[in-house]
């Protein structure tokens, strides 16, 4: 594989292409499309430059479609809408002819309800009607999913069932995918009134979130889900524990801890001016989120967030110090100092840093 490639690769992987420079997307555009074969962004700056469509055919399935939704991902960014439709035309070829690619079908109708988004927003279409076009375009694919399922039943009945449970799997996913599309449109409108009306739409969330974990309790993505909307209610108690059903579920999971230590000093920034025993308390926490950003960077050396909540966590604790927490505090400063030289550091991330250097000058 070319380096090209593979960094290509390695973005679509890690979703990484979110944080390149805006100035950036059309090229990076450009370079998937000429692996996938496909059209390019063209502009008067680079279309002289254009490389020539390069070939698929050499390429896997798994990673030409991660290839495909990275790429559809960056002409929804670039409000290329027309390549947008070409891209999940290619993609919903790709994965017709190869019926064992798990979760095809809901990979093609999740992506097709973002570029129905999109394109009814950059047409100034209102957020309810932007909601009852996504709403009815998930609705029919639910329908497919269910013939689907139907037509495969004496299949999977033969074979274990595993094809049942995928199509079982694909309508939860359709059904979370119809909540997320309803509340942040709910959201959205809401954020436009007052703080009350906003935290109704919220509250509504929650109880669509918790109505799915019925359906299924060990998925991590909704549980996550619901722990961010807690944190955004101001209610930390609740988002800890949705988090600890994640841990449970996942233990390396180097992100979870991470959020946890997030919402732990949260709690110790509400609690530690409080004139009661929540104020006396207060300390517990942020040596707890200290733990918990310890966990994660044991995890993953490589975690910049778990590496960011540490080094504040540290900071704010300094004020009892001792031996052991000037220590960490030198080793989460130079880490932290490792990854502002290093050129792999993407710009959001810089950023993040030179934040942090802003809120402690004389510590880091």
């Amino acid at each position: 594989m070319d380096p090209t490639l593979r960094f290509l690769v390695e973005c679509s992987l890690t979703h990484s292409y979110i944080d390149t420079p805006k100035s950036d997307w059309s090229q990076l555009q450009r370079a998937v499309a000429h692996y996938t074969g496909s059209p390019m962004v063209s502009t008067s700056a680079t279309a002289s430059s254009a490389p020539p469509l390069g070939s698929s055919s050499s390429l896997d399935t798994t990673t030409l479609k991660d290839l495909y939704i990275m790429q559809f991902h960056l002409e929804l960014m670039l409000s290329e809408l027309m390549l947008a439709r070409g891209t999940i035309s290619r993609l919903k070829d790709l994965l017709g002819d190869n019926p064992e690619e798990v979760g095809a079908l809901v990979c093609i109708v999740r992506e097709k309800s973002k570029l129905l988004q999109v394109d009814a927003s950059l047409a100034s279409t209102n957020e309810d009607k932007i909601k009852e076009l996504v709403t009815s375009y998930l609705d029919s694919a639910g329908e497919l999913i269910v013939k689907s399922y139907n037509e495969s039943t004496v299949t999977s009945l033969s074979n274990g069932g595993m094809e049942n449970l995928r199509e079982l799997q694909d309508l939860y996913i359709i059904k979370r995918e119809k909540v997320r599309v309803i509340t942040a449109a709910d959201i959205s409108k809401a954020r436009k009134g007052n703080l009350n009306q906003y935290h109704i739409a919220l509250a509504k969330k929650v109880e669509a979130i918790i109505d799915l974990l019925s359906d299924r309790p060990a998925d991590l993505e909704t549980w996550l889900e619901l722990a961010h909307t807690y944190i955004e209610l101001g209610k930390f108690k609740q988002a800890l524990s949705c988090i600890v059903q994640v841990l449970v579920l996942e233990p390396l999971f180097d992100a979870g801890w991470s959020l946890r230590g997030e919402v732990c000093y949260l709690i110790w920034k509400q609690d530690r001016h409080a004139n009661t025993k929540r104020g006396k308390l207060a300390k517990l926490w942020i040596q707890k989120a200290i733990e918990c950003h310890q966990k994660a960077v044991e995890i993953d050396q490589l975690s910049l967030r778990s590496w960011c909540g540490l080094y504040v966590c540290l900071i704010y604790s300094n004020e009892n110090a001792n031996a052991s927490i000037s220590s960490q505090l030198t080793r989460a400063k130079d880490k932290l100092e490792e990854f502002l030289s290093n050129s792999a550091t993407s710009a959001k991330d810089i950023e993040n840093i030179k934040t942090i250097k802003k809120m402690f000058p004389f510590q880091l």
